[in-house]
């Protein structure tokens, strides 16, 4: 096993000699892949790893996914959008029924439906501020009209 020194010192002389020997004219792509496939014989057998694998852990990279995975992640994002939308429609919410015919943006319809909305805390001390007033005598209590007999 070569030490720390040892080791650098043959790294670097390997890849200056082999650097020197590709031509500058080359794209820089090729550089680079050309430069990879120098060094992962050197890291595998030093670090039993690749080069390729020490630099995407090193910069958190995350490797390439191939079509058919980003296929089968759009295909699952889909699917679950789908069973969300049908729950909601299926459940009688009228909230989505509102939204798509609105014509609005989601962001638009979800600001104007937030700016009437209170929380459980403020309707209770709401309600019971206008229970004490109509105590009280300071209001008169809400009286309903109309007939409720069919």
């Amino acid at each position: 096993m070569l030490s720390a020194a040892e080791c650098n010192e043959e790294i670097s002389t390997n890849l200056i000699e082999q650097v020197s020997s590709i031509s500058s004219r080359k794209p820089c792509a090729t550089v680079a892949k050309s430069l990879v496939d120098i060094l992962n014989p050197v890291f595998q057998s030093n670090f039993k790893t690749l080069f390729e694998t020490a630099m995407t852990e090193s910069h958190n990279l995350s490797p390439k996914e191939s079509s058919k995975d980003k296929k089968k992640s759009l295909e699952a994002i889909l699917k679950d959008t789908t069973k969300s939308v049908s729950s909601c429609t299926q459940q009688n919410d009228k909230d989505l029924t509102v939204l798509l015919s609105s014509g609005k943006s989601f962001q638009q319809h979800d600001r104007e439906r937030m700016a009437f909305f209170i929380t459980k805390e403020e309707a209770l001390t709401r309600m019971t501020n206008k229970i004490d007033q109509e105590l009280s005598g300071k209001t008169k209590p809400r009286q309903p009209s109309g007939s409720y007999d069919m």
